[in-house]
């Protein structure tokens, strides 16, 4: 059995992998689950980084189209400076 992942490796994985982060409507949660539609994380290691990212979310968001974004939709930027900011702090 595989051993499941830390919150710092799996923010990291989404770093190496933004090429599934889609600009058209992905936020930090959409483009989790493309990480595990795509075979990169479990399901266990989706639910994991979900909760790591509703736990830390930023204080500003906002609903559209019910669901809910910390920044605007499509903008890669400031999710990266969120990511980066995480792994510092979840470092070991």
């Amino acid at each position: 059995m595989k051993k499941e992942r830390s919150i710092n490796e799996l923010l990291k994985l989404m770093l190496e992998h933004q090429e599934y982060f889609n600009s058209r409507h992905s936020g930090l949660c959409y483009w989790s689950r493309v990480l595990e539609w795509e075979g990169v994380i479990s399901r266990e290691e989706l639910n994991k980084i979900l909760s790591y990212i509703e736990d830390n979310r930023p204080k500003n968001f906002r609903y559209m189209m019910g669901f809910v974004f910390y920044w605007t939709p499509g903008r890669l930027s400031p999710r990266i400076k969120w990511i980066n900011k995480h792994i510092k702090k979840t470092e070991e």
